[in-house]
């Protein structure tokens, strides 16, 4: 890979897949999953 690309990009494809962190209060966590997971679900989707 270091032969074909010679050294890493410094900007990202609008395609390029991201990731996202979020920290929830650990007394908050039922209200984030909601009824049935169905938030989660949603959120999935």
């Amino acid at each position: 890979m270091h032969q074909i690309l010679g050294q890493s990009r410094t900007e990202l494809s609008a395609n390029a897949p991201t990731m996202i962190v979020m920290k929830i209060d650990h007394n908050k966590i039922r209200d984030f999953i909601g009824k049935g997971r169905a938030t989660i679900r949603a959120i999935c989707e």
